[in-house]
């Protein structure tokens, strides 16, 4: 075989390789063990929306957040990730705000797999940076700063378990505790149902009390590089009364 067929031959490859094994993460509350590649870009849309009632104002708020996320696999192990907000604060007895949210930048490290792809362990660390407007509830008004780390298995083939456990390290704020689990049920290769909940610890955006969200929904792959998550809920124990999101991913 001459030379540029060999080269051209490797180049197709990886370049399959690259596609067939695009892996958006599905849960919401967790990190599972779905990267992209190395040398890969992930990029995305995220829009959220939450019923809540403000501790702070005393009033309901009806927050909404349309997020775009990018993720890199910046070595084999090793994924980074950028994410910035556009947040919509809507007030029952106050003017609605509108603006940039705070940017997020954040590290995913692959730690540990056995040679069937599960128990996993996963390390991460997100940096939050204060673009939002504090004053009109669009931002923390700080750097703030969440290690955590994940741990997740499958059972049977086709029921994948995460806990992610993250602390969050505010300046002048409460730090905030905060426990992930996550329950995928894959119905088959493209499509999973999902059940997630998370406690977090007093210290958030809009309430000092702790609370327990519970959010249910489904994941689907469409062909090889779309993913599609949607999912709602709302707090068994805390002041948010609806949640919703849907979320759009596409790799490289």
């Amino acid at each position: 075989m001459a030379p540029f067929s060999k080269l051209l031959l490797v180049g197709c490859s990886l370049l399959i390789g690259l596609a067939t094994f695009a892996e958006p993460q599905r849960t919401t509350y967790t990190v599972e063990n779905r990267f992209p590649t190395w040398g890969q870009l992930e990029v995305g849309a995220d829009y959220g929306y939450r019923e809540v009632s403000d501790d702070r104002s005393g009033t309901d708020i009806d927050a909404s957040t349309l997020a775009a996320e990018v993720r890199y696999g910046l070595a084999e192990q090793l994924t980074v990730i950028a994410e910035i907000p556009y947040t919509t604060i809507d007030p029952t007895f106050d003017d609605k705000e509108r603006g940039i949210g705070d940017l997020s930048l954040g590290l995913q490290l692959f730690a540990y797999e056995n040679a069937f792809g599960y128990p996993y362990i996963i390390p991460h660390l997100f940096v939050d940076l204060p673009t939002g407007d504090e004053d009109k509830l669009l931002g923390a008004g700080e750097v703030v700063v969440t290690p955590g780390i994940s741990f997740g298995t499958v059972v049977d083939d086709v029921w994948n378990w995460v806990l992610d456990v993250r602390y969050r390290i505010q300046g002048d704020a409460e730090n905030q505790f905060q426990v992930g689990a996550s329950l995928l049920y894959e119905v088959s290769d493209e499509f999973g149902l999902l059940a997630e909940s998370r406690y977090e610890d007093s210290g958030g955006t809009y309430s000092e009390d702790s609370s327990i969200l519970v959010i249910g929904g489904l994941a689907y792959d469409v062909g090889e590089q779309w993913l599609v998550v949607f999912n709602a809920g709302t707090a068994v124990d805390g002041n948010v009364d609806v949640i919703t999101n849907l979320r759009a991913t596409f790799s490289f």
